[in-house]
């Protein structure tokens, strides 16, 4: 009984090993250049190369090719696992951006697979919640956080999608126009062209606390 203890111990030490490795694989090894804006103070360390390739063997191939877009722009993420996400912490404008493995059907303005979420501080009023959800399911309002993300196949379409939601928060347009400017928009892009609200956030960030900590209720 006491050999059997001893090589269970064993066995869930080289699984944490192995877990650690494969999941994680954080190293300074092969790392790419990391753009200017972003220090490795801010961001951490990164995944090494061949961590990468392990990781992303026997994704779709539309994953893939998302990864590579944001590698070749931001550098290697942060962390990941096999089966799962990708991650890069404050990439650019983004607060963080995840890659999903596993893609889900969107129908709006046309069919495709939603799979790579970017997320900004932002604090949305309540009461525009709904106005959001109407104008496209893809938008996500982390209120407690104070985070807004987008989710889609390009970083493009998000920067599209979260700056008419900003529009309709400030009620530049209602839902209908926003609809509409998404569609002629996200058509222009998959066409070639390049609208400016695909090419960057067009409005300033908060630059304060943008999270909302709701209010105590008992006294417990």
């Amino acid at each position: 009984m006491k050999q059997h203890r001893v090589n269970n111990t064993s066995v869930r030490r080289e699984f944490i090993k192995f877990a650690m490795a494969s999941t994680v694989a954080i190293s300074a090894v092969a790392v790419l250049p990391v753009p200017p804006a972003i220090t490795q103070t801010d961001t951490g360390p990164k995944v090494t190369q061949q961590a990468m390739a392990t990781l992303l063997a026997g994704w779709p191939d539309k994953q893939q090719e998302v990864a590579r877009h944001i590698i070749e722009k931001y550098g290697l993420p942060n962390g990941g696992t096999t089966t799962r996400l990708i991650m890069w912490l404050n990439n650019g404008p983004w607060e963080y951006s995840i890659l999903y493995r596993q893609e889900i059907p969107h129908n709006f303005p046309i069919k495709h697979m939603d799979m790579l979420e970017q997320a900004i501080h932002y604090r949305v009023p309540p009461e525009k919640l709904n106005d959001l959800m109407t104008y496209n399911g893809s938008i996500t309002v982390h209120r407690t956080q104070g985070k807004m993300s987008a989710m889609c196949n390009r970083e493009e379409i998000n920067f599209l999608a979260l700056n008419l939601a900003h529009d309709i928060i400030i009620e530049k347009i209602n839902i209908e126009e926003a609809r509409q400017a998404y569609s002629r928009a996200t058509i222009a892009f998959i066409k070639g062209d390049k609208p400016p609200y695909t090419q960057a956030l067009q409005f300033q960030m908060s630059q304060g606390e943008t999270g909302y900590s709701d209010q105590t209720t008992t006294n417990m």
